[in-house]
């Protein structure tokens, strides 16, 4: 019997599913576990992507922020200890542990520092590597330098709270009223019969000591005189709008406005305003005090009763001159020898002007002869006498004006008062119609003999609210003062600058904290409203322009960060406010320094602008701490207060 074997169809059918099976699975194995190496691939990258932009940017900042300290302390040590810290720290803000960086720092062939900085990852999360792989670390690297922009950028503000000390101001001659401009500058007029003095000083605050206006390296530039045969009022007066000041011009046969612009120590023009007639009689000839300076026009008040109006582009305000209530009825027409003499002996302290502080009006004198002073109020708004206002005579004084207050700050009357110059005894005070109210009890002497009360008195506000007069004795170089908020004498006011020969003559306030000081002497010099302190140091100002930093490439501007000086000792400063605007005087930032802990002011956004501005407005305000002096403000002895821009610099990554 034959014997054979065979396989049947169903079987090989079952026999070929259990191979397809087992290859399905093997395949399957295999696709999940290339599945999964490619998941561990992916996460891998983009841990890796990741870690590379943590290690750039914290280069990045790091050796911005190498640069900036340094710029700051000039302390290299501290400086990389700081980029280090802020290296840590950006890795830190984006997820990585700061015990996993490490910084490098160095400077290459060129000078420009660079920071390498590494950033780990360890021991990532693993789906099926781990079964060939123990462990994945990510470690990626940046460098970064300041070799991109490359120029250096220095723009600094610094910040003024007066003089030093004493500023000799003057060639000769009675010094008077200074005046301050928008640029930090102290501009004073001196009294010259002489025309070929040289009347005009200008004193740098910013110079250290403030000295005499250096023009085009020139320290002799000043003083000069600013129009061809000019000589000046006893009393000359200035009046500043932005950097410009403005000053009655007195020529031989005529007078009027003249204007310097203290930006470009140059003339900005004179307008002509009367006729000067000069003769032995002393009769009727013109001369002009002033200018006061209201909003942008400038006032004048003539010993012929009139009042004159000039704008600060120098064009006369419509109408004027015009006649006050003065005009034809107290002219001036005799003057005695009681009175101090002026141009060509014409006699000199005859008249005055005190505008408000509010400035919607201003208050007039006019001594017509040795024998009385005659007051009158002049309207800016409506440009007329004051409605209501009555003329009023006084004997007791003459011809200074002083403005009176309520015991709530509120202007209530105007007082005359006598004086070293001009005669006079006492003082006499007036409503805001022009009636006598009689003296105010247990003020100064005014009267000519004794400590000889001298010029312009000034007016300010202190730090707690209370306001005050000072006004200046020629004898006792220095001042007294009177608080109207309290109705007496001031309360712990020191006037200490009597150790000097000033022999005071005229202050004016900078409407921060300081009065300003000059007189017969010759001298500049500043005090305290609060206390009477000289020199003024509790606070002050400082305003300029700056522009973005220009870049080596001669085309690429940047704008970086303001920090302080490293001479600014903020310890000492209860407030430092740091206020920046655009071109178009709209507000950028402001910040107070001694309230924050990073002091930097971040301008980097304006490179973001379309366009960015083409430069930026500063402005400080500062106060200094109770009991603390100028000196400790600084930490090197030095004016240099303030804030300055940081290098034009851009950080970049190297390949």
């Amino acid at each position: 019997m034959n014997s054979s074997s065979s396989v049947s169809p169903v079987a090989a059918t079952q026999n070929d599913r259990a191979a397809i099976l087992v290859m399905a699975a093997l395949l399957m194995s295999a696709l999940i576990l290339i599945s999964g190496f490619a998941l561990d691939v992916g996460h891998w990258y983009n841990s890796s992507s990741q870690t590379q932009r943590a290690a750039d940017i914290s280069a990045l900042a790091a050796v911005e922020e190498l640069v900036r300290v340094e710029a700051a302390t000039s302390n290299r040590g501290a400086a990389e200890l700081a980029a280090v810290a802020m290296a840590e720290q950006v890795a830190q803000e984006n997820g990585y542990d700061p015990s996993n960086v490490t910084v490098a720092i160095a400077v290459d062939a060129l000078g420009n520092d660079q920071v390498t900085v590494t950033v780990v990852e360890p021991d990532l999360d693993m789906y099926f590597a781990g079964v060939v792989i123990d462990q994945v670390d990510i470690s990626q690297a940046a460098t970064a330098s300041m070799n991109d922009c490359a120029a250096t950028c220095g723009d600094t503000v610094l910040l003024n709270s007066g003089l030093d000390g004493m500023t000799n101001a003057g060639t000769g001659g009675d010094g008077w009223r200074p005046t301050l401009t928008s640029d930090n500058l102290v501009f004073n007029l001196f009294h010259h019969q002489d025309a070929s003095k040289k009347p005009l000083m200008c004193i740098d605050k910013n110079l250290s000591p403030p000295s005499a206006c250096v023009v085009n390296g020139n320290s002799a530039f000043y003083p000069l005189q600013p129009f061809s045969g000019m000589v000046t009022n006893y009393t000359p007066k200035l009046a500043a709008i932005g950097s410009k000041v403005y000053f009655v011009v007195q020529e031989n046969n005529k007078v009027g406005l003249g204007c310097w612009d203290g930006s470009t120590h140059s003339t900005c023009g004179l307008v002509p305003l009367e006729n000067y007639d000069y003769n032995n009689k002393k009769e009727q000839y013109t001369r002009l005090d002033g200018p006061e300076v209201i909003g942008n026009q400038l006032f004048m008040w003539g010993d012929n009763g009139r009042v004159y109006c000039v704008s600060g582009t120098l064009q006369t305000c419509t109408g004027y001159p015009k006649d006050s209530a003065l005009k034809g009825v107290h002219d001036m027409t005799v003057v005695g020898g009681s009175i101090a003499n002026g141009v060509e002996s014409d006699s000199g302290m005859q008249f005055d002007m005190e505008p408000s502080i509010s400035g919607d009006r201003i208050f007039l004198s006019l001594t017509p002869a040795p024998s009385d002073t005659w007051l009158t109020c002049w309207d800016t708004s409506t440009h007329a006498t004051c409605s209501g206002f009555a003329s009023a005579s006084t004997a007791a004084g003459r011809p200074f004006l002083f403005l009176k207050y309520s015991t709530s700050n509120t202007l209530n009357g105007i007082c005359a008062r006598g004086g070293d110059h001009g005669g006079g005894s006492g003082h006499e005070c007036f409503t805001l119609a022009g009636a006598s109210t009689g003296t105010i009890p247990n003020m100064f002497d005014f009267s000519k003999d004794g400590d000889k009360a001298s010029q312009q008195s000034a007016t300010g506000t202190t730090s707690f609210g209370n306001l005050r007069t000072f006004f200046p004795f020629k004898n006792i170089d220095g001042a007294k003062c009177w608080d109207w908020t309290i109705n007496s004498v001031c309360v712990g006011v020191n006037t200490n600058w009597h150790t000097e020969d000033t022999a005071d003559y005229a202050y004016i306030y900078d409407g921060v904290r300081c009065m300003y000081g000059l007189g017969h002497k010759e001298k500049v010099w500043t005090f305290d409203i609060d206390t009477g302190l000289f020199p003024c140091p509790p606070g002050g100002s400082g305003t300029d322009t700056i522009y973005p930093c220009s870049c080596a490439d001669g085309t690429t501007d940047r704008w970086t960060s303001l920090v302080l000086t490293p001479d600014t000792n903020l310890s000492a400063f209860d407030k430092f406010e740091v206020t920046v605007t655009d071109p178009a005087g709209n507000l950028y930032q402001t910040i107070d320094m001694t309230t924050v802990t990073f002091y930097e002011m971040d301008l980097r956004p304006l490179n973001l602008l379309s366009p960015p501005p083409a430069y930026m407005t500063i402005v400080i305000d500062a106060e200094l701490k109770d009991g603390y002096v100028w000196e400790d403000a600084t930490l090197t002895g030095s004016n240099n207060v303030g804030i300055i821009q940081l290098p034009g610099i851009l950080p970049v990554l190297i390949d």
